[in-house]
């Protein structure tokens, strides 16, 4: 009732009181309640009543950013991702197909043994897009993107030119291998081909057959 006098108490001129039978009781609930709902509405900042204006603009500029990235093939955040499936879920499956395409091609040239191989495979993928496939403009992005990343990368840069290359150098050094890091050796291969039984015949002592 307090809340309901104080509004009433304000200055509104929408809502002058000779225009209500203020002697009934529902004569002066339609009062309050128009006076209320007044009383609120000039209360409410400008930038407020923009709210639904301005989360609409947010979210075209937020839809717009995405596909500017998915056009030059950039990868998409996990932000972004979930922008994306909240707000329309159809481009949200679009992406995700483009961007998990693009990562398998990203795997298959980590397993690359030459530049030549790693080029075939980048070919292979571009030309495997369909004229029909209705992310063909994303895919190509992605898959040229990945593409650029990876020949400036210094994996790329520590291949051999060609499948001969990579067969010599394996030759001339069969411990060799590739990793992110030269300088890094953790035995991987050693580990691998381990087993508790060799280790038994290794430390096995050596017996002479006495004639």
């Amino acid at each position: 009732m307090q809340i309901y006098l104080s509004l009433m108490s304000q200055k509104n001129p929408s809502s002058d009181s000779s225009s209500y039978d203020l002697s009934s009781p529902q004569g002066r609930m339609l009062y309050v309640r128009e006076t209320t709902n007044a009383a609120f509405s000039s209360w409410t900042s400008p930038l407020q009543r923009q709210d639904p204006d301005t989360q609409e603009e947010k979210k075209q500029e937020m839809l717009s950013r995405i596909m500017g990235k998915l056009k030059s093939g950039k990868k998409l955040s996990a932000k972004e991702l979930d922008f994306l499936r909240r707000t329309d879920p159809i481009l949200y499956a679009h992406a995700l197909r483009v961007q998990r395409m693009a990562e398998a091609l990203k795997q298959q040239l980590s397993h690359a043994k030459s530049k030549q191989e790693a080029n075939d495979m980048i070919t292979s993928a571009i030309a495997g897009v369909s004229d029909k496939d209705p992310d063909k403009e994303y895919l190509l992005a992605a898959y040229n993107e990945v593409s650029k990343n990876f020949h400036k990368s210094p994996a790329y840069q520590r291949l051999p030119n060609t499948p001969e290359d990579a067969k010599k150098r394996k030759t001339n050094n069969p411990n060799a291998h590739f990793s992110d890091d030269e300088d890094t050796n953790d035995d991987t291969d050693d580990l691998l081909s381990w087993t508790p039984l060799q280790e038994i015949i290794d430390a096995a002592p050596t017996l002479e057959c006495q004639g």
